[in-house]
C-alpha cells in the first residue's frame, strides 16, 4: 500500500520479495537478493537479482518497460518476462509477448517461450522455456491476489503460466 519515489533504491534480503506497480501501470515483482533503482514510471535499473515484469494488460501502444543492467538493456513488447542479472551474465525469459536485449549497438530478440543468456563479452545463447517451468514459481509467491469473482478460468490459468483447453 505504500509508494516509492523515482530514484528510490529497493533491496530485498534472503527471504524478502515484493510486488510493485509502476506509475505507467506495469506490474513488477522483485525476487530475493535483488537490488534495483526506480528511474521513472517505466524504467528501472537492476543492479543484481531478478524482476518479473508484466505489461501485457496495461501497455499503451508504443510504450515499454525498460530494465537497465550492467550488461545490457531489456525492453518489453507487451509481455510478461523475467530479467535476472549478475556481474557475469544477464538472463531474459519471456513467458508471453516478446522482449529485446540491447548491448553495444546490437539487439537480440526473445519471443515468447524463449530464454536468452548473455555473458560479459556479449555472447548470447538461446533455449526454450515453458510458461509453467520451475523458474517462474517464485513469481507466483509474490503475486498480488487474483480476484476470481466475475473472471474467466482462462484468465486465472494465464496468470499462473497454464493453458486451458476449450
Amino acid at each position: 500500500g505504500g509508494s516509492l519515489d523515482a530514484l528510490s533504491v529497493l533491496e530485498t534480503g534472503a527471504d524478502g520479495r515484493v510486488a510493485l506497480r509502476l506509475g505507467g501501470g506495469a506490474s513488477i515483482r522483485v525476487d530475493v537478493r535483488t537490488r534495483l533503482r526506480l528511474i521513472s514510471d517505466d524504467e528501472i535499473a537492476l543492479d543484481r537479482g531478478a524482476v518479473y515484469v508484466e505489461t501485457a494488460a496495461v501497455a499503451a501502444p508504443g510504450t515499454a518497460v525498460v530494465v537497465r543492467t550492467a550488461l545490457g538493456t531489456v525492453r518489453d513488447i507487451g509481455t510478461r518476462f523475467q530479467v535476472r542479472a549478475s556481474p557475469e551474465s544477464l538472463w531474459v525469459s519471456v513467458r508471453e509477448g516478446s522482449a529485446t536485449i540491447e548491448h553495444r549497438g546490437r539487439s537480440h530478440h526473445a519471443p515468447a517461450g524463449t530464454e536468452l543468456t548473455m555473458d560479459q563479452g556479449g555472447g548470447v545463447k538461446s533455449r526454450p522455456v515453458q510458461p509453467s517451468d520451475a523458474e517462474w514459481h517464485w513469481v507466483q509467491e509474490v503475486a498480488p491476489p487474483f480476484d476470481l469473482e466475475g473472471r474467466r478460468l482462462v484468465e486465472f490459468a494465464r496468470k499462473h503460466g497454464r493453458v486451458v483447453q476449450t
